[in-house]
């Protein structure tokens, strides 16, 4: 059964789509990690490239290019499934720890809007595929893209609705002191605004420390290193005033 010349191209460009990701993903490697690894991310990316040929000719390949081709194309939904998934975790974490991290109300849409772009994706490229559907599976393709637009309009109103996260924000200790949490928490302590006004001796009892002649004190949210290997720092600086009351507070990248 032939598909429709819109499907087949939206399909094809679905599918370089993500082979494009995954060769950047490689270059990526190669700079920062093991080459090996960069190698054969690439090689996966050829590979998914072979699945165009089924979307956009509307015929599987004769021969050899047979058992690659289908591969290719289990790995092309298998990519678009994967970022749904994880995506859909990030916005199940974002509003499980907006208490905690204000989790902004973009970052929560983005996030939603990956999951179902994911979902779409893997239906669009499935569909497009050069298989006889029968009634059964048609109907169900229309209930998943049904299905996924109500999820995707109930999750923007939700979100819409949500309010301002910093309303519910509130400072935990132990987020602050772990190392996996820490960063989270000193953005939302300066997207909530929650330490202007503060004492220095306020600040000193909920973030550690000791108080010093300076008018600032930085507290390192994460450390690293650079693209050229050099230490890196993320930090969290906040700017006192001559009543010792906290004037401003900003999150910045060092280098050092």
């Amino acid at each position: 059964m032939s598909r429709p010349i819109w499907l087949r191209l939206t399909a094809a460009a679905l599918v370089l789509g993500a082979s494009f990701v995954v060769v950047v993903w490689a270059l990526l490697a190669a700079l920062f990690g093991s080459v090996a690894v960069a190698l054969a991310v690439f090689v996966a990316a050829c590979l998914m490239a072979l699945a165009v040929w089924p979307v956009l000719a509307g015929r599987w390949a004769r021969g050899a290019l047979v058992a690659p081709q289908g591969i290719a194309v289990l790995a092309v939904l298998g990519a678009y499934v994967f970022v749904a998934l994880f995506a859909a975790e990030q916005v199940r974490a974002g509003l499980e720890e907006r208490v905690a991290h204000a989790t902004p109300n973009d970052e929560l849409a983005f996030w939603t809007a990956l999951a179902l772009g994911g979902v779409l994706a893997a239906v669009i490229v499935a569909v497009a595929l050069p298989v006889e559907l029968t009634r059964r599976v048609r109907r169900l393709v229309t209930g998943v893209l049904a299905v996924t637009g109500l999820l995707g309009a109930g999750a923007t109103v939700a979100i819409a609705a949500a309010g301002d996260p910093c309303d519910g924000f509130r400072f935990d200790g132990s987020a602050w002191r772990s190392e996996d949490t820490r960063e989270r928490v000193g953005e939302a302590l300066v997207r909530c605004h929650t330490l202007i006004g503060m004492h220095r001796d306020e600040v000193d009892d909920l973030l550690g420390g000791q108080s010093s002649t300076l008018g600032y004190r930085s507290y390192t949210l994460w450390q690293g290193t650079d693209a050229m290997s050099f230490p890196s720092y993320r930090t969290l600086t906040v700017t006192y005033g001559d009543d010792q009351r906290v004037r401003s507070a900003s999150v910045g990248r060092h280098h050092g």
